[in-house]
């Protein structure tokens, strides 16, 4: 197991990596929420804007740039999930010991490298902890 500076740094790294991961996914979330209620909202009010013909009206680019939005942020935060995976993979790398001590939780070692950002995230946060992860 590594030294109590290499553990406070993989902590201090952990701590960042997840905060900007679920920084972005709520951001990425309510975006899509916001996409998916402008559509329902165009579709009644405008439809012509909603199937993409309305001769470049700023509703139609609206819904446009919603959708761009949001497909780029769910990019930004399955990079994050891949950054605070890396530093988990790094704290799993020191041995059970090390996880325990800075994750503080119920995840056996051997699961973490082989953990989805989304099932981590679960963990950390407690959401869904009805399902199966």
């Amino acid at each position: 197991m590594g030294g109590d500076k290499e553990l406070q740094q993989l902590e201090e790294q952990l701590r960042l990596a997840f905060g900007k991961y679920s920084y972005l996914r709520n951001f990425w979330i309510s975006l899509g929420n916001m996409e998916e209620d402008y559509g329902e909202t165009l579709e009644e009010l405008d439809p012509g804007a909603w199937n993409g013909f309305s001769d470049g009206k700023i509703t139609e680019k609206a819904s446009e740039m919603l959708r761009v939005t949001e497909e780029l942020f769910e990019k930004m935060t399955e990079e994050s999930g891949r950054e605070m995976m890396e530093v988990v993979a790094q704290i799993n790398a020191l041995g059970d010991g090390a996880v325990e001590k800075i994750l503080k939780m119920q995840v056996g070692s051997g699961r973490l490298d082989e953990m989805e950002a989304e099932d981590f995230y679960r963990c950390l946060t407690g959401e869904g902890a009805e399902e199966d992860i």
